[in-house]
């Protein structure tokens, strides 16, 4: 398994929708946002995506996490990813 650099930040997926209308989940889905933000972004580069991280409100007081790491052989291109 190979590593992927740290100063690689992820994209941030919310998936619920108390992330929207519970204060107590803005504020958690926030602070994650100012955790790993570098700086403001536009758009996403495909090319270079090789972290995503997935929170999920399962009920009011438990959220999942999941963490995906992409390792591809193949330069990605955006040809490459079908919408």
């Amino acid at each position: 398994m190979s590593e992927v650099d740290s100063e690689i930040k992820p994209i941030l997926v919310f998936q619920g929708e108390q992330f929207e209308f519970s204060e107590k989940h803005s504020r958690f889905k926030n602070f994650l946002i100012d955790f790993f933000k570098f700086s403001d972004y536009d758009e996403a580069n495909i090319a270079q995506l090789k972290r995503v991280m997935v929170f999920t409100s399962v009920t009011d007081t438990k959220i999942e996490c999941r963490h995906y790491e992409i390792n591809v052989g193949k330069t990605i291109n955006e040809t490459d990813v079908k919408q």
